[in-house]
């Protein structure tokens, strides 16, 4: 089968399409990838046939975007970000994807490129489905996360998901309408109803919602990349609690606090020490989650006197080599 999977995004988008399109590779398919050029890299250590859509996902964040710009500040998606995404090279896109999906049978696409998707997979008669790296089918459980908005009442969940939705699929339809009209072709007809969803997250995590709607959906797990099995914990993750004491003693106090104030600070704390132990060891979530217990453990044991925190960093190495010993 050949298989087109495509998508667009920063790292965190990139890497499961990756995942993705390597293990259906491996499975024996005929797989191409469709994503930003910042995916080239490992696209190309791993064998893939790799197109890159126009635009660099690090230009649009980094450089001139008012609408990222609004979301940053805030915290939430404005409306003119859901305006400058859907206009973003929409025909370049349109015409990368129908190329790559030359001879496919199916696409795989995930948020920000499946009407672009839908559009090549209309003209050439050929499967759509969707995979979705993040929840948005309506719930009464939990608000969208598109919304950016945390803490709402159930009753609330759902129409505002409802209204994201709509949002979105009012700026995308008429963006990828322009682009046929200017390619000479009709009207996309997207009934969403009818795609599959493959919903790339650990049903340990969030199970399947209890009304969601939606005929088909499947949720996969996470799509990763294999580990290294000649991976070695670098020396700086035995020196990462040595040479940060203050650091270090303050995610022990974030830890032990239970009052409301101190949630932030868990927050904050807690995603420093993950995005530090994912620089150093990689992004495999089982070995990331066993260096984030023994790193619990570790400051637990330092901050209640029975070590310091200096002498607790070559332990933590040691156990972190134990880990990766028994993940191969």
């Amino acid at each position: 089968m050949r298989i087109v999977v495509a998508g667009y995004g920063s790292t965190g988008d990139t890497l499961p399409l990756v995942a993705l399109a390597a293990s259906l590779q491996r499975a024996g398919h005929s797989v191409v990838l469709v994503a930003d050029g910042a995916a080239g890299q490992i696209a190309g250590q791993l064998g893939l046939d790799l197109r890159v859509l126009p635009g660099s996902a690090r230009s649009m964040l980094t450089v001139g975007s008012p609408g990222w710009s609004r979301t940053m500040k805030s915290g939430r998606p404005s409306m003119q970000l859901f305006a400058e995404v859907t206009r973003l090279n929409t025909r370049g896109w349109i015409e990368t994807l129908d190329a790559a999906a030359e001879g496919a049978d199916v696409i795989v696409a995930t948020t920000l490129v499946v009407y672009h998707s839908a559009s090549v997979a209309q003209e050439k008669g050929i499967r759509l489905v969707f995979g979705q790296l993040q929840p948005s089918l309506e719930t009464r459980d939990y608000p969208p996360p598109l919304s950016g908005v945390v803490g709402t009442p159930e009753w609330l969940n759902r129409p505002l998901a409802d209204l994201v939705s709509a949002t979105g699929d009012l700026f995308y339809r008429s963006a990828i309408n322009k682009a046929r009209r200017d390619l000479g072709q009709p009207r996309l007809q997207l009934a969403w109803e009818a795609l599959p969803i493959l919903a790339a997250w650990s049903p340990t995590l969030l199970p399947a919602a209890s009304d969601w709607t939606h005929p088909n959906v499947t949720i996969t797990g996470p799509w990763q990349l294999p580990s290294d099995p000649d991976w070695q914990p670098p020396n700086d993750l035995a020196e990462f609690l040595a040479g940060e004491p203050e650091l270090a003693a303050a995610t022990t106090a974030a830890l032990l606090g239970t009052e409301p104030d101190v949630k932030a600070l868990q927050v904050i704390v807690g995603t420093e020490i993950n995005q530090r132990l994912a620089e150093a060891v990689g992004h495999a979530p089982e070995i990331l989650d066993a260096l984030s217990l023994a790193w619990n453990g570790a400051m637990l044991q330092a901050g209640m006197g029975h070590t310091s925190y200096e002498a607790m960093g070559a332990r933590l190495a040691s156990a972190a080599r134990l880990i990766m010993r028994s993940a191969r």
